[in-house]
């Protein structure tokens, strides 16, 4: 049977390429020789006549530098220290000088003469923050490609149980988003997902940013072991076992083919799962609000707009506006239709429009909010995506919308108006968004809308909102603040336009 195993000489001279043929020629001895002396039939010393020139001959086919080559030989020789700063043919003979037991048997069995890749290890939660860190760290200095996916199915105990580290994570999984990353969330939630529906709510800038899509599978059994991946552009894996959720390891690996055979087993993964959110074009907003318009449930509505949008205002205030801009009669019937599709989301919250008196909360963005007022005229960027053409807002008619605010105020007591602050809550989305508690999410922006009817989100959604409402202070949201704050900027409007 063939002698797949090497000695230590025998590893070196693969690891740097040196022939058998080439050996025996520089040390003019019988080529055979040199293969027992790869194979270990038998023993290169430091005390043989040849091992000098042994170690000479392999420093000769060796052009790295000696971090590199120390880098390798530790890679090759396990259970050996390199020291960095040594000549490149004293860490070659240190090698060779190395003790057989180094390897033993299993290392041959398992490896042979295959090239090993480097992994880093580590323990416990901390262990996975670590390995985590490192990941987004490499993802911070990429230029280009720009993509990371998480999969977890440990319901993010490694994250949840360090609320500073959990900060600090959705921070930078945020501004990587920010600088154009597409990133991927896949959740395997357990019987309870009370974890995820916190893990949503901690992170609810993500959930509701445009470049993260969000999958989940839902499984009933407890399982006592669960696997975690975060992959960042095909180029390094982070990979989580735990027990429970918390004794766990965790390895970092950069070695190419490993990573894509976990990118197969990612995608097969994705494939099985159900997304979160539903995308639809610009042109299917009309059966995308129609569905949302269908969950109806007593609940509260939150909307989240930074600015009023121009597609769900009042008909007779909106039409003036298409005539304005000189929108054709078809795309004005198509607006008109999709305003009243809008409107029929709210239609349980408006005793105008029905009977039930449920809260409708609309929070707006202060500082855009006012800064949209001095700007005087503007694009209003829900109309303009719906007719596909700039629909430019006059301020008259932003004073119209927010006389109509005002009028909306003092006839029903069921809608509340919140002037939130950046200042006030660092989790606000940065997306037009309506949530309805045990209802839905619905997002719009320059891309169209996205949907989701998944009660875990839906409620993280709802909860976020919430929070960012509690946390304006009263002046901000109190009715009789809000209306003559209202009225002064639709005053200051009015003034402009003349």
């Amino acid at each position: 049977m063939k002698n797949n195993s090497f000695s230590v000489f025998g590893r070196v001279m693969n690891l740097l390429n040196v022939s058998t043929s080439a050996m025996a020629q520089s040390l003019h001895v019988d080529a055979s020789l040199i293969s027992k002396w790869r194979t270990g039939a038998r023993s290169l010393t430091k005390n043989s006549p040849y091992f000098d020139d042994a170690a000479r001959t392999l420093d000769e086919n060796y052009s790295g530098d000696s971090h590199s080559l120390a880098i390798l030989l530790h890679d090759f020789i396990p259970n050996e220290e390199y020291d960095a700063s040594s000549d490149t043919l004293t860490l070659i003979t240190q090698a060779l000088s190395s003790s057989e037991d180094v390897f033993p048997q299993e290392y041959d069995m398992i490896f042979g003469s295959e090239k090993t890749s480097h992994m880093l290890c580590f323990g416990g939660s901390g262990g996975r923050q670590e390995g985590v860190k490192r990941a987004l760290t490499y993802a911070e200095g990429l230029d280009s490609g720009r993509e990371i996916i998480i999969i977890d199915s440990e319901e993010f105990y490694w994250l949840l149980e360090d609320d500073g580290f959990l900060i600090r994570f959705e921070d930078r999984i945020y501004r990587l988003l920010e600088m154009g990353f597409h990133a991927k969330f896949i959740l395997h939630y357990s019987p309870s997902a009370e974890n995820f529906r916190r893990f949503f709510e901690k992170i609810s800038p993500v959930l509701f940013h445009r470049n993260a899509e969000w999958y989940y599978s839902a499984y009933y059994d407890e399982s006592v072991m669960n696997v975690s991946m975060l992959a960042v552009n095909h180029s390094v894996m982070v990979l989580g076992i735990a027990v429970n959720g918390f004794d766990s390891t965790t390895m970092i690996f950069t070695d190419k083919p490993a990573i894509e055979l976990h990118y197969r087993l990612i995608n097969n993964i994705i494939e099985r799962c159900t997304p979160i959110f539903c995308d639809f074009k610009p042109d299917e907003l009309l059966s995308i609000v129609g569905n949302a318009a269908a969950f109806r449930k007593s609940s509260i509505l939150y909307s989240f707009l930074p600015v009023p949008a121009f597609i769900a205002i009042r008909p007779s205030l909106l039409r003036p506006i298409l005539e304005d801009n000189e929108v054709d009669d078809e795309t004005a019937e198509k607006v008109m239709k999709l305003n009243h599709d809008f409107r029929l989301v709210v239609k349980s919250y408006n005793p105008n429009l029905g009977n039930s008196r449920d809260t409708f909360i609309q929070i707006f963005q202060l500082e855009k909010f006012t800064k949209r007022v001095k700007q005087g005229s503007f694009i209003s960027r829900s109309l303009t995506n719906v007719c596909g053409k700039d629909i430019v807002i006059t301020s008259q008619r932003h004073a119209l919308a927010l006389r109509h605010l005002v009028d909306t105020l003092l006839v029903n007591d069921n809608v509340r108006i919140v002037m939130a602050s950046e200042k006030d809550y660092r989790y606000m989305p940065q997306i037009n968004c309506w949530v309805k508690e045990n209802g839905f999410v619905l997002q719009m922006d320059t891309k169209g809308f996205r949907a989701c009817d998944e009660s875990i989100a839906v409620s993280a959604a709802a909860i976020a909102l919430a929070h960012c409402v509690h946390r304006v202070p009263p002046e901000r949201k109190e009715r009789n603040s809000i209306i003559e704050f209202l009225s002064e900027l639709a005053e200051e409007l009015e003034k402009s336009e003349t």
